[in-house]
């Protein structure tokens, strides 16, 4: 078999993870309401907003691609694209963002070392 073929089939069987996964954990009251709710200044005030981004936190979904021990998913990007695709798919979204997570990680992680990510975790606590 290709490496092609064991990455699509890796990547299948990714799908199928992701998809049950959100099936058991993603509240449907905040479906297809992704940055609506914050447009219309509704907020993540509610109680199934907060689970859902306690749970994606958890997971390392909220920062798929960052390393695990970082708090991220660890996951490729062919993964992490099959997550944003599974998300869209059943009016999901990801309720882990702002300036820290979309600029201030990211910097850390490409130019950062350990002395500065030990530092930045003790901050965080």
């Amino acid at each position: 078999m290709s490496q092609a073929v064991l990455e699509k089939t890796d990547l299948e069987t990714f799908r199928k993870e992701v998809r049950s996964w959100l099936s058991t954990n993603f509240p449907r009251s905040l479906e297809n309401q992704g940055m609506i709710m914050f447009a219309e200044g509704r907020g993540p005030d509610g109680s199934d907003f907060l689970r859902w981004k306690k749970i994606m936190a958890e997971k390392g979904w909220g920062t798929p691609t960052w390393p695990k021990e970082y708090g991220g998913g660890g996951l490729t990007r062919p993964e992490a694209r099959v997550l944003q695709e599974e998300l869209n798919r059943i009016g999901a979204f990801n309720p882990i963002g702002g300036m820290g997570i979309a600029m201030f990680g990211p910097t850390l992680l490409e130019y950062g070392n350990e002395e500065i990510g030990r530092a930045s975790r003790r901050e965080r606590v």
